[in-house]
């Protein structure tokens, strides 16, 4: 077979892989996975074989030990099943080694006993491409997520810079008019606050400055008596 026969088997082993732990959960027995497994990928039509001894050969001779492969999948596949809560470096190497030993160019090691089982899946190449695990056939080559290129930066023109260099003779001439015109209003406001204010008897000596020689007397509204300006009375 070619190598997307073996991709395909491997999606498929992955699919049922996903299926018996969506069912069963984790904590159980390797055991109880491997024949839950097999049963599954019976059932979608693979050919399953369990525990499949795996010869070792040393200067030509096939030595007497006892290598098998928990489940092989169509000849092409080899799946290691573990259930611990850690997948040590040493699994991996094995898992490496069996494929290696058999000869399979593609396996994967499934460790049920994880929450998520994406988390459990390692994918083991024996001289064939690597490529991401959840990867599609029609996916186009190169990145996803191509690099944003920032754009240039540009001096941005000030507003005030644009008005003055905007500005004629005339408009000057027109400017200085209106600030004449402005100052002419802001006295004709002063006068026209500040006029009743003057007129007005009660305005004291510290507005006025000092207090006149012969101030006018003016009505007291309680008694009738003179009161002078700044007086204190009861």
């Amino acid at each position: 077979m070619n190598l997307r026969d073996e991709e395909q088997i491997g999606k498929m082993v992955l699919h049922a892989a996903f299926h018996v732990h969506t069912l069963l959960g984790p904590g159980l027995l390797e055991s109880v996975y491997e024949a839950a497994l097999a049963y599954e990928l019976r059932k979608r039509g693979l050919h399953v074989e369990r525990q499949k001894a795996i010869s070792v050969f040393y200067e030509g001779q096939c030595l007497d030990v006892g290598f098998r492969a928990d489940l092989v999948v169509e000849g092409l596949v080899l799946v290691e099943l573990k259930s611990f809560e850690t997948v040590t470096p040493l699994f991996k190497k094995i898992t490496n080694n069996y494929v290696r030993l058999i000869p399979l160019r593609l396996g994967y090691l499934i460790n049920f006993n994880v929450p998520h089982l994406k988390d459990g899946i390692t994918r083991v190449v024996n001289g064939l491409e690597g490529k991401p695990l959840w990867s599609r056939d029609d996916r186009e080559s190169g990145p996803s997520n191509p690099p944003i290129t920032p754009l240039p930066l540009r001096e941005i023109p000030r507003p005030w810079l644009i008005i003055k260099q905007s500005i004629t003779l005339e408009d000057a001439a027109v400017e200085e008019v209106s600030r004449e015109g402005a100052k002419g209003a802001k006295a004709d406001l002063k006068d026209a606050i500040m006029g009743p204010l003057v007129s007005n008897p009660l305005w004291t000596h510290r507005a006025r400055g000092p207090i006149p020689s012969n101030p006018r007397p003016i009505p007291s509204p309680l008694r009738g008596t003179p009161n002078l300006p700044g007086a204190l009375h009861p």
